[in-house]
């Protein structure tokens, strides 16, 4: 049996999408947050942390849902344990569906209820552990998350993030 250290997966840059209460502003930016297992709830992760590790988030608004909702492409830096949760939360735009971070009563926002939480790997790059070659996986947003961005369509006209229909 390998060892867990020559079975690591080094990480390479990914794109993850999320769908977000609210439209994030500057539409564009950089999270930069310490944090780690939360104080009061081990079970979760925030900046109240004993021991809180750097993590860093670049986030861009790709599309707007009026005021109501946005389409959040992000870039991880770093790949600490609910990251991207927790930084969007930290922003005041928690993730849709998220029952931890984003609020227990917000999946009944839309008229409809959200099946999962909206966050999606765009594309995810990594050297396989055996032959050290990069590989590329990259898939389409899944049908579920189409449907929620269906349900927005209500809030607003949505806009892509040069403000255009």
């Amino acid at each position: 049996m390998a060892s867990r250290r020559n079975s690591s997966i080094t990480r390479s840059p990914a794109v993850y999408e999320a769908l977000v209460w609210g439209v994030p502003m500057p539409a564009h930016g950089q999270i930069t947050l310490d944090i780690g297992r939360d104080v009061k709830n081990r079970k979760t992760v925030s900046s109240r942390s004993v021991r809180p590790k750097r993590s860093v988030t670049d986030y861009e608004v790709s599309r707007t849902y009026g005021t109501a909702a946005a389409h959040v492409l992000l870039s991880p830096h770093t790949g600490r344990t609910h990251q991207l949760r927790v930084h969007l939360s930290a922003l005041g735009h928690p993730i849709i569906g998220d029952p931890v971070y984003g609020g227990p009563t917000r999946s009944t926002d839309v008229g409809m209820e959200i099946p999962r939480l909206m966050l999606h790997a765009r594309t995810l790059e990594f050297c396989h552990p055996s032959t050290g070659n990069l590989q590329e996986h990259r898939a389409p947003s899944p049908s579920d998350m189409a449907g929620v961005e269906r349900a927005l369509h209500i809030f607003g006209k949505p806009t892509d993030s040069t403000g255009s229909s």
